[in-house]
C-alpha cells in the first residue's frame, strides 16, 4: 500500500485502517480505544495522519465517536490529524446535482453541520476517486466537493487513485485503469485547486521497471 502526500516534495502518509483499529471479530460500532492509543504510541512525531473509518456515516455515529477516537490519537502522539472522507461526505450524485435540487441543498446542509467534527482537524482528506467515465462530471464532482471541504478554514488535501472506484457510475469500469489523458486532467485540476494530494495505490507489490503511466504522469503533472 503506498500513500504519498505531495508538498513541495513526496512525504509518507500514515493512514489508519480501520483493521488495526479493532481485533478480528469485534464490534466496530464503537471504538476500541485501548487498540487505538497503540496505535498512536507508534506514531512518529508531526506525522500526518489519516483515519480511515469509512463505516461511521451518519451524524450521531461521528459525533458519537470521533471525538473520543480523536483524543486517543492526540494524547498519545504529535501528528497532523484529519479524516478520510467523512466530511464532506462523498456523494456523487448529490454533489453534481443542480443547486436548487432539495437532495443537495441537504447533502450542503449535513456537510456544514459537521464542523463540530472538523474543528477537531487539522487537515481535510476528502476523496476525489474517479466515480464517473465522464472527465466533465469529474470536474463537476471535483468542484463541489472542494467547494465544501474549502468551508473549514484547513488545509485540503484530497485522496486521487488511478483506478475507477468501485461504486462508479458506469459499472463495467469498476476496477480498470483510468486513461493517462483522464489521469492527467485530475492531477492537473487538483494541483491547481487543492493544498496538497495524497495518492493511493492498493499493489504492496515492487513496481516493474519501468514505473507505470500514473506514477510517471504523477511525478510530470505534480
Amino acid at each position: 500500500m503506498m500513500n504519498v502526500y505531495f508538498e513541495d516534495g513526496i512525504s509518507p502518509l500514515r493512514v489508519l485502517m480501520e483493521r488495526e483499529l479493532w481485533d478480528d471479530g469485534e464490534d466496530r460500532s464503537v471504538p476500541n480505544l485501548a487498540k487505538i492509543e497503540e496505535v498512536a504510541k507508534t506514531i512518529p512525531p508531526n506525522q500526518l495522519v489519516c483515519v480511515n473509518i469509512e463505516q461511521w456515516e451518519t451524524a450521531d455515529e461521528l459525533r458519537k465517536n470521533i471525538p473520543d477516537v480523536v483524543k486517543a490519537i492526540r494524547d498519545n502522539c504529535e501528528c497532523l490529524l484529519g479524516l478520510y472522507s467523512m466530511v464532506p461526505s462523498r456523494l456523487f450524485g448529490m454533489s453534481i446535482a443542480p443547486s436548487d435540487d432539495p437532495g443537495r441543498i441537504a447533502w450542503r446542509r449535513w456537510n456544514y453541520e459537521m464542523r463540530d467534527i472538523t474543528e477537531l482537524m487539522d487537515v481535510i482528506f476528502p476523496s476525489l476517486y474517479t466515480l464517473t467515465k465522464d472527465p466533465e462530471l469529474w470536474v463537476r464532482f471535483a468542484d463541489s466537493i472542494l467547494i465544501e471541504a474549502g468551508q473549514y478554514g484547513l488545509p485540503v488535501i484530497p485522496f486521487a487513485w488511478w483506478v475507477y472506484h468501485s461504486q462508479v457510475v458506469d459499472s463495467d469500469q469498476a476496477g480498470q485503469p483510468v486513461e493517462d489523458d483522464y489521469w492527467r486532467l485530475q492531477l492537473q485540476y487538483i494541483r491547481q485547486h487543492a493544498d496538497s494530494v495524497v495518492l493511493w495505490d492498493e499493489d504492496q507489490g515492487v513496481w516493474p521497471s519501468p514505473a507505470p503511466s500514473w506514477w510517471t504522469i504523477a511525478l510530470e503533472t505534480l
